[in-house]
């Protein structure tokens, strides 16, 4: 593991979490890469209410992939975002890390390493995006 990833490791959650205090997934991708890519995206506090608000946390991921700044990707590399579906619809994001695995964070478990090949992920994943800005 690298000593970067370690300061990201068992950080808590919190709905609409956006700093070390506590982060929800896409405030854990968020803070990732501005402290380690220096590139500062959206907030994306709007859209939904609380986590359990499917439909907003989806159509609001769908919006972002909208956006020029968003880019699919099908060679994944480190800090590309990872997309998964939950409840069939795309909920949660994590943070790749190469080699298969992912940072991510859920409401029952602290910030964690998980690999994408498992079969609860590997179903569920819907593919990769890369801003603009991140560096190569």
């Amino acid at each position: 593991m690298t000593g970067w990833l370690r300061d990201y490791i068992g950080l808590p959650f919190k709905p609409h979490g956006r700093d070390r205090g506590g982060v929800d997934c896409y405030g854990l991708y968020r803070l990732v890469i501005a402290e380690q890519c220096s590139l500062i995206l959206p907030e994306r506090l709007e859209g939904y209410h609380d986590i359990h608000d499917r439909q907003g946390i989806a159509a609001a991921l769908i919006q972002a992939q909208k956006e020029p700044v968003w880019h699919q990707v099908m060679a994944p590399r480190l800090f590309d975002l990872v997309l998964l579906r939950l409840f069939g619809m795309p909920l949660h994001v994590g943070v790749y890390l190469g080699g298969g695995r992912m940072l991510h964070i859920e409401e029952s478990i602290c910030a964690a390493v998980e690999r994408l090949g498992t079969p609860v992920w590997q179903r569920r994943l819907l593919g990769f995006w890369r801003p603009d800005g991140l560096p190569a």
